[in-house]
């Protein structure tokens, strides 16, 4: 892991940035580890499980699982942070292809589209919101503005 981060791309603030994308990557992982650790096993969620906030009951509706699949929703999370990982690593490897900050403004783009569609879900359906979730979703959110701002084709947009 060393040897990776030696050889990384970290001109200006590019060091910065890759590190804050990394550690939001590992919170979301994590907590989407935890949910999928949750939801195959019988342990108990850490959350209230009354009132507005109640994780059992968004994580446990149907809308908790892809489709009606038994998968739950955060091994989608699973997969998307996992993603957006391999694309920040190959973003700022020496030299970065312009290609890559696109595919990752995009991939933030659908994952912010998919935590709206969950946040719809969570409040009208449910009636609920888990805030496992929601600090997964700002954590998508906050993916989103980083590849926004960070790319290079919106850069000058925001200039001016």
């Amino acid at each position: 892991m060393k040897n990776v981060v030696a050889k990384l791309h970290l001109h200006q603030n590019g060091g910065l940035v890759f590190l804050i994308t990394l550690l939001i990557c590992t919170l979301g992982l994590g907590i989407s580890v935890y949910l999928t650790g949750v939801h195959y096993s019988s342990l108990p969620l850490v959350c209230s499980n009354s009132g507005i906030v109640n994780c059992s009951n968004v994580v446990g509706s149907g809308y908790g699982v892809i489709l009606g699949s038994g998968i739950p929703t955060s091994a989608a999370g699973i997969i998307w942070f996992l993603i957006l990982i391999v694309i920040a690593l190959t973003r700022f490897k020496k030299p970065a292809k312009k290609i890559i900050e696109d595919i990752q403004l995009l991939w933030s783009v659908i994952g912010l589209f998919i935590v709206i569609g969950l946040i719809y879900l969570e409040i009208v359906r449910v009636g609920a919101i888990c805030i496992w979730c929601s600090s997964v979703h700002v954590l998508v959110l906050i993916l989103f503005f980083i590849s926004l701002i960070t790319n290079p084709r919106v850069k000058p947009l925001i200039k001016h």
